[in-house]
């Protein structure tokens, strides 16, 4: 099942060059994945009052042109999956109004019990309800996130109460606002974010410092979140 619905933008959505932000891009496809949920009755605060709730594990995020200040935009999302597993995964595109994909991307997610701090397996009720596709928009999966040790910049930081979302944890977006903030200046200025991607590894809290460690492979920027010398999660991005 396809789910589509206009994407309202707000001008704190936009950089200085009116061009939309990659964290905004992924606000933007979180809700519109959420949406879809309330759709088709798998109602996300009616299922963290159960105990259970949707993790995301990865994003992968392709942006084919960036939308920019006053571009009309819908979205549109549809699980894939040919039967119940341990994970899912979400595609997720912005559209402009010819239908055109300016942005797609991919979200991988499990199922998670806070109480019993475990991953379920997805139900059939729950797997019918999104109605699969077979379509993925990506052909290939990205091999394991590894940064190594050349670190080139870090910086230390300290998670805030406005970090933290309905679930009590960090919420995923924050992560890519970390590693935003070592994206060096001449990029910001010059090029644009062409793709990126977030995995996910572990949870940070209300309170915990933290450090974001930068380095470059290849064309690629890679940072690094870490506490206690353990990474939390990993950004890749690459930008021209």
């Amino acid at each position: 099942m396809f789910y589509k619905e206009p994407i309202l933008t707000r001008i704190d959505d936009f950089d200085q060059k009116g061009k939309m932000t990659s964290v905004v891009m992924l606000k933007a496809l979180e809700n519109l994945s959420v949406n879809q949920a309330t759709f088709v009755k798998d109602d996300v605060m009616e299922g963290k009052r159960r105990g259970v709730v949707w993790f995301l594990t990865e994003w992968r995020v392709e942006v084919v042109k960036t939308p920019r200040f006053h571009d009309e935009l819908q979205g549109e999302t549809w699980a894939t999956g040919k039967a119940p597993a341990s994970r899912t995964r979400r595609q997720m595109r912005l559209l402009d109004l010819s239908d055109d994909v300016l942005v797609k991307a991919e979200a991988c997610l499990m199922l998670y019990d806070l109480e019993k701090k475990a991953v379920v397996g997805i139900t059939q009720d729950i797997f019918d309800k999104y109605q699969p596709e077979e379509i993925r928009q990506f052909d290939d999966d990205l091999p394991f996130f590894r940064q190594g040790e050349d670190f080139e910049k870090t910086i230390q930081m300290q998670v805030r109460r406005s970090d933290v979302d309905f679930i009590g944890h960090v919420h995923n977006t924050a992560y890519l606002e970390f590693a935003n903030e070592l994206v060096p200046d001449e990029y910001l200025k010059t090029k644009s974010v062409k793709s990126f991607r977030v995995v996910y590894r572990r949870q940070l809290q209300h309170g915990d410092i933290f450090e974001v460690r930068l380095s470059r492979k290849d064309d690629k920027l890679l940072m690094g979140i870490y506490k206690d010398d353990t990474l939390y999660a990993g950004v890749e991005q690459t930008w021209e």
